[in-house]
């Protein structure tokens, strides 16, 4: 502290306490709504100071068949590996003191609005990674999972009452057209890879299309939700994701829904470093703290075991 400020005691172990800097943190600035933090993994072991990270896609071609005693023309299995790169980009944020708004909370009981601030810089940075990791940054060339071209990515069945019965939208269709639309998107992927992945374990849709499937019946009775018999008809579905995130985030600002194997083999979430703060700097009166990240994106290494079907 500047011995010219001529603090008390209180004073300067108040300021002390708010101006030490956050050592680095690699996964447990995890805030409600940050639906990419909670969902996958954060990819360990990657170098603070990396500026590109290199994966391999994953492609397999599994061929047998019936031959003689003999016979040595046994077709060969195939798993084809294409290198990507994903550039990683630092991340910051800032928060700033005067020494008299300093002074004046010290005096404010119950009231701590500097730890506000720093809850806030927390925020700001994490906001930040969850985006990337959603929707990437074209001007950086960050690929997030919904930006990912791998991923196979169609419209719905446009068949929806609206429209003269051309309508995608599931405000426009029955219970039995939104389940089709659904199991349809399990059938894609077991077809894309040849049933080599036929049990994804995810489902991540907007709030707002999750309710649709909470309460659209799809029997004559009125009592089974499409949501009750998507998951008995998809057991391996065990995890459900309401991400606001995905609104509006598909092709041509539609809503979408995200199904795949969310494993750490199959994808992983970059972010070599998550938060970390620097030393405060002084500048007469007023300290700024500066936060910083580091985002690589997400990677998917296996992306037919996904699919991306919009326009709901």
């Amino acid at each position: 502290m500047n011995a010219q400020m001529n603090l008390d005691a209180n004073e300067t172990a108040y300021f002390r306490r708010h101006l030490e800097a956050v050592l680095p943190d690699v996964q447990e600035i995890v805030y409600a709504g940050m639906t990419a933090l909670n969902t996958f993994d954060v990819i360990a072991g990657v170098d603070p100071t990396a500026e590109t990270v290199t994966y391999y896609q994953y492609d397999k071609r599994l061929l047998a068949k019936i031959s003689s005693e003999y016979s040595n023309d046994a077709p060969t299995v195939e798993v084809n590996g294409k290198a990507f790169s994903s550039v990683v980009k630092p991340l910051s944020s800032k928060r700033v003191y005067s020494i008299n708004e300093l002074r004046k909370a010290s005096l404010i009981p119950n009231v701590d609005i500097l730890a506000s601030k720093a809850d806030a810089t927390r925020e700001a940075i994490a906001q930040l990674h969850n985006r990337l990791f959603w929707l990437g940054d074209s001007v950086t060339g960050l690929v997030g999972v919904l930006s990912n071209a791998s991923i196979p990515n169609a419209q719905v069945t446009a068949d929806g009452a609206g429209g003269g019965g051309n309508s995608p939208l599931w405000a426009n269709k029955t219970g039995v057209q939104i389940l089709r639309d659904l199991n349809n998107a399990v059938l894609d992927i077991i077809n894309a890879t040849n049933g080599v992945e036929n049990a994804p374990n995810l489902l991540v849709l907007s709030p707002q299309r999750y309710r649709v499937m909470a309460t659209s019946k799809v029997d004559t009775d009125n009592t089974r939700t499409v949501l009750e018999q998507f998951q008995n008809d998809n057991p391996s579905i065990t995890n459900i994701v309401q991400a606001p995130e995905l609104v509006g985030a598909f092709q041509g600002g539609t809503e979408g829904f995200l199904i795949g194997r969310n494993e750490a083999r199959y994808c992983g979430l970059v972010a070599p470093i998550v938060y970390e703060e620097f030393t405060p700097v002084q500048d007469g009166p007023v300290f700024e703290v500066t936060a910083a990240g580091r985002n690589g994106g997400a990677i998917i290494r296996y992306p037919l075991a996904f699919t991306k079907k919009y326009g709901i």
